[in-house]
């Protein structure tokens, strides 16, 4: 990478996004003061040069930082609740972040109810998600294997019984059962296996980009190529 050239720069060259006068391709929004007055715009360019853009509206209900799979969630909720105006900032791109690199499994054999019954939750979310958003949404039923050491026997007992009381079906299996879910597995190995069969696999960044969708439809302005670097208050109130 070019010392001249930042990772905005190859983003916005990726994108497609524009370059205002300030040779930035997208400059942060921000709340700034101009030099003839003391009042704020909201949410402008901040670059002075010309070319600067607004957004759509100058305030929210909710603003949330960062495009990922939780930011455009909670956008997406929001709106269902009937929350007017959400905003999500996303410094990047949507799924730039960690939501564009992960995994992408979803399973609920976890050692904590609570935890576990949030889990199931999103299980359920996922799987029943063009249902509801009327989007398509690829989801993969691989189940999860959990592989322990022999001697945590109570110990994966005890999750096994946690994320049963939250919902989950997983159960223990034996090493032939286990090494047929998983070849390649060590056959002469002591360890033991508790099975969760729904737990499921999503590309993350089909998902990331699903969701920006759906969010975009019921009315969440994804706003790209915006950076928050600091959030300005006034008594118990945001300006920006």
């Amino acid at each position: 990478m070019s010392a001249s050239r930042g990772w905005d720069d190859y983003c916005a060259e990726a994108l497609g996004l524009r370059t205002c006068a300030c040779s930035r391709p997208i400059c942060k929004f921000s709340e700034i003061p101009t030099r003839s007055t003391s009042r704020p715009f909201p949410f402008l360019h901040s670059c002075k040069a010309k070319g600067f853009r607004r957004l759509k509206e100058p305030t929210s209900d909710f603003v949330i930082v960062g495009g990922g799979v939780t930011g455009l969630s909670v956008g997406m909720h929001l709106k269902r609740l009937g929350v007017p105006r959400v905003r999500v900032l996303e410094r990047h791109h949507v799924g730039s972040g960690q939501s564009g690199h992960a995994a992408g499994i979803v399973r609920a054999l976890v050692g904590h109810k609570s935890v576990a019954s949030m889990l199931m939750d999103s299980l359920r979310f996922f799987t029943g998600f063009k249902e509801q958003y009327g989007e398509e949404l690829v989801v993969h039923r691989i189940g999860y294997l959990l592989l322990s050491e022999s001697d945590q026997s109570d110990n994966l007992d005890q999750v096994i019984q946690k994320a049963r009381e939250a919902g989950c079906q997983a159960q223990r299996v034996s090493a032939a059962e286990a090494i047929e879910l998983q070849p390649g597995l060590r056959q002469d190995s002591p360890d033991i296996y508790a099975f969760e069969p729904d737990a499921v696999q999503i590309d993350p960044m089909l998902a990331v980009q699903t969701f920006a969708r759906v969010a975009r439809r019921l009315g969440v302005e994804v706003v790209e190529g915006c950076e928050v670097h600091s959030i300005l208050k006034k008594g118990s109130q945001i300006h920006g």
